[in-house]
């Protein structure tokens, strides 16, 4: 069940140094259509982060628990004006910093919007960043919003008893899968810090994943090992973390032994209920343990990947990464001397092997 409680749309022209606040009924009308499809299952997204307050005292919350705090809509639209005059001022820092570039800061306007989902309350600050095109009609140069995959900045939290929620979960599509919102938009306008950084998340996500992987496979270490390797060559070659690619990077072709003689309807199922074990390592208590997006920490994965086993007195095998085709290079079986393990290797086999 979604509630709007009010909706501010104000344009923000670094070139005229300008803030205009649209107050047209019918356009606040369509502004609010617009954050009811596309903001109201915001909080709960995969692709935001959760940021931290730094102050409570600072601009923007200021203005938040200001309006939160009245019910006159003329002080409502004074305190949104304020932050949207605060993006002004800090879109203009950036612009004087990558002018050297040949590059502009992207115009459009921003959305302060205060609604309910589901009897919760949530205040969410959207920039939306304008395309130039041609209209068809016409094909007079225009500029607009792209109906299917909008470009914004957003910034949402939680409103609990008229306070505002510690975390804020933010966005932003102008930016690469994976890569956190520009800094500017937390930092100098919102003035959050990253709840967990990318070492932490990096660390975090392989501990859970690898203690899930050993739990669940404590009495199939074939299978472990299948997709712990899978795991790690995930880690090891993308530079931004994405959960969904992840797991499905992890679960692979599900080449396990207890799926040989298994249909396709079954493999599915097995495959459905394994994601959703993964997933649920990401919340707990209602909290989230790790980011769905983030840059991987390649220090975290060289640190945590790296197993020694010992095989005997004096051998250690030490596994240092990934291994292509893992499951035909080292094979565990046993015979009338006793159990071993094969590893296919011309190095090793150089080594130890007499002309």
């Amino acid at each position: 069940m979604y509630e709007s409680i009010f909706s501010h749309y104000f344009s923000i022209d670094i070139d005229t140094d300008e803030v205009v606040h649209n107050d047209d009924e019918e356009f606040l009308r369509n502004v609010e259509k617009f954050v009811e499809d596309k903001m109201s299952d915001l909080y709960f997204s995969d692709s935001n982060r959760e940021y931290t307050i730094k102050e409570r005292s600072t601009q923007v919350l200021s203005n938040i628990k200001y309006m939160i705090d009245t019910d006159d809509e003329d002080e409502r639209i004074e305190q949104c004006e304020v932050i949207a005059k605060r993006l002004l001022n800090k879109e203009k820092d950036v612009q004087s910093r990558i002018t050297h570039l040949d590059q502009d800061v992207q115009k459009g306007g921003l959305i302060i919007t205060n609604f309910k989902k589901n009897a919760t309350e949530y205040y969410a600050i959207v920039k939306i960043h304008y395309i130039d095109f041609y209209e068809e009609n016409t094909f007079k140069e225009q500029r607009g919003l792209p109906k299917k995959h909008v470009i914004l900045k957003t910034a949402i939290c939680k409103i609990n008893s008229k306070n505002i929620d510690n975390y804020f979960f933010l966005s932003d599509s102008t930016k690469p899968k994976g890569h956190n919102a520009a800094k500017f938009w937390w930092d100098d306008f919102l003035e959050l810090t990253p709840t967990i950084n990318d070492t932490d998340n990096t660390k975090i996500v392989f501990t859970k994943v690898d203690g899930l992987l050993k739990n669940e496979f404590k009495n199939d270490k074939d299978s472990y090992w299948y997709f712990r390797n899978n795991l790690v060559s995930y880690l090891r070659s993308e530079d931004q973390f994405i959960f969904n690619s992840m797991i499905e990077r992890t679960l692979g072709t599900l080449d396990i032994e207890s799926l040989n003689n298994k249909n396709e309807t079954e493999k599915a199922t097995y495959k459905s209920e394994f994601e959703s074990r993964i997933k649920a390592l990401q919340v707990k208590d209602g909290k989230r343990v790790f980011d769905t997006e983030f840059t991987i920490d390649k220090k975290e994965v060289t640190a945590r990947i790296k197993r020694r086993i010992n095989l005997m007195n004096n051998v250690d095998l030490e596994i240092k990464g990934e291994i292509d085709d893992f499951k035909r290079k080292i094979l565990a079986d046993q015979d009338a001397d006793g159990k071993y393990i094969k590893i296919y290797s011309d190095t090793g086999y150089s080594t130890f092997k007499s002309n």
